[in-house]
């Protein structure tokens, strides 16, 4: 199965376990002073040298839901296509209230997010980890990047060509988060845990396994089927010279069926 982070192949068995290793990281932040770092060591440094309590983060039981999101859709994608994904994705999008000023992370444990920041704040609780919507990858080393100074720095040391890659799947879960924040914005803590379950909705969609395109006919091909096929659209009758395998010729004559092919056993010359 294809994961839709970082477009690597990953067994099915494996699956959920290569997904959640991409939200493996955490913001852990100090209750004490606006500090925050994704470094356990880190912290306890802080609170050390600083004297400030320190504690376990919470858990936050989105980061569940968000793994099993993707799971999810990664197999949709894999079944259906990436394009019947896309178009059933708003279906899950609960919309965005023009009144709500500001709103409660579901990714870190900031509680109030004013209206203009919410998505470079998404972006700041998603850097770290290791997916992103853009990327850079060097076409002569396979190397990847993520920031243009990161780009720069190879192309001045190693005179590489980069290619920059957009995940478009990346900047859909970026809006599915802002609308689950604004859907979640005056709603009771309890509730949140029922509807962020892990289940959206994915339309079955029917896949006919049995179908096989019809090729197409090209050059000589084409000209001799169009040649050997009859039409009588336009006339009732018509006389049909058929030569059969002993060389004899017979005339046939066509009683204005549609398709007087079906009832010819020789191969028809004109």
């Amino acid at each position: 199965m294809r994961c839709l982070l970082c477009c690597k192949t990953v067994g099915d068995t494996s699956f959920p376990l290569h997904v959640k290793e991409h939200f493996s990281y955490r913001r852990i932040s100090c209750k004490h002073c606006c500090f925050s770092t994704y470094c356990k060591l880190m912290m306890e440094g802080h609170c050390q040298n600083h004297g400030h309590e320190n504690h376990q983060p919470p858990k936050l039981f989105y980061w569940e839901h968000l793994v099993k999101i993707v799971a999810g859709d990664s197999a949709y994608a894999d079944r259906f296509g990436f394009e019947a994904l896309e178009r059933n994705f708003k279906l899950r999008l609960r919309g965005f209230s023009s009144t709500v000023q500001t709103v409660h992370c579901l990714i870190c444990p900031t509680r109030s997010i004013p209206r203009h920041t919410i998505r470079s704040h998404i972006d700041k609780d998603l850097l770290g980890r290791s997916f992103e919507d853009v990327m850079f990858t060097c076409r002569d080393c396979n190397y990847k990047m993520h920031t243009q100074e990161e780009v720069r720095n190879h192309e001045r040391t190693h005179g590489h060509l980069i290619t920059k890659n957009v995940n478009p799947y990346v900047s859909l879960l970026r809006e599915m988060i802002i609308s689950d924040m604004f859907y979640m914005t005056g709603k009771k803590p309890t509730c949140a845990k029922e509807i962020f379950d892990g289940t959206v909705y994915r339309p079955e969609l029917k896949v006919d396994r049995n179908f096989r395109p019809v090729p197409q006919c090209k050059g000589n091909a084409r000209k001799r089927r169009q040649e050997n096929s009859l039409s009588v659209k336009d006339t009732k009758k018509a006389n049909v010279e058929i030569e059969s395998d002993n060389g004899e010729s017979t005339e046939y004559e066509s009683d204005g069926e549609e398709d007087p092919v079906c009832r010819l056993t020789a191969p028809v010359r004109f």
